[in-house]
This record gives C-alpha cells, sequence and structure tokens, in this order.
C-alpha cells in the first residue's frame, strides 16, 4: 500500500492510497468497493450518511460520506486492474470542506503506463 495525505489547515486534508489486491481476480469491483468502504467506515467509528455508484474514466467507484462524532468524510474509492484507488476528504463535523479537497479528489486520472 502507498499512502499520501494533503494538509488543507484547519484540521481539514486529503488522504489517498494505493493498494494492490492482485489475488482478489475473483471478487467482483462491487464487493470489493462496498468492503473496502465498509471497512473505512467501521475504522473510523464513522455513520456512513450517504452512498453511490460513479464511474472515473470507465473505472467503477463509490462515492460515500460518513460522519464520525468529530469529523465529516467524503470518500471516492476506485477499482482498476487488481489496485483499489482511495480518496478520503476529512474536515471538522459541520465544517464544510475547504474548496481544495474537492480539486484534489477531481484531480485524479487514470493513465496508460508506459511500456
Amino acid at each position: 500500500m502507498r499512502q499520501y495525505s494533503v494538509d488543507l489547515g484547519g484540521d481539514t486534508g486529503v488522504l489517498m492510497s494505493v493498494s494492490d489486491f492482485k489475488d482478489a481476480e475473483n471478487v467482483t469491483a462491487k464487493t470489493l468497493l462496498e468492503g473496502a468502504v465498509n471497512g473505512s467506515v467501521q475504522a473510523t467509528k464513522a455513520k456512513k450518511t450517504s452512498q453511490k455508484d460513479i464511474e472515473l474514466q470507465q473505472t467503477p467507484g463509490i462515492e460515500f460520506e460518513a460522519d464520525s462524532d468529530a469529523y465529516h468524510f467524503l470518500g471516492r474509492y476506485y477499482w482498476a486492474k487488481g489496485r483499489l484507488f482511495a480518496l478520503l476528504a476529512i474536515a471538522p463535523l459541520n465544517t464544510p470542506f475547504p474548496a481544495d479537497a474537492g480539486r484534489v479528489l477531481d484531480s485524479l486520472k487514470f493513465v496508460e503506463r508506459p511500456k
């Protein structure tokens, strides 16, 4: 797993990770994505408030929001070629996400690896 974070100040930020799951060939993208979302929600002791299927460049994904006692989360998770791409914006509860969080989430693009 590779993890990255962007501190946006004011106790807000964006976490990004890429995890390899090369042995997950027999699991559907939907099942894997839902498991990843539910695992993240449980790990943060949050309650999911919304979830919808999304797609980026024909890559399946799930967008969700969740609230814990202190924080609000907006996640976009994608499944592509044996890898889970997870982007998670975090802000204090009842505080809007900064515009920069949206820019980071919207900046993800999948490109072909040079051969």
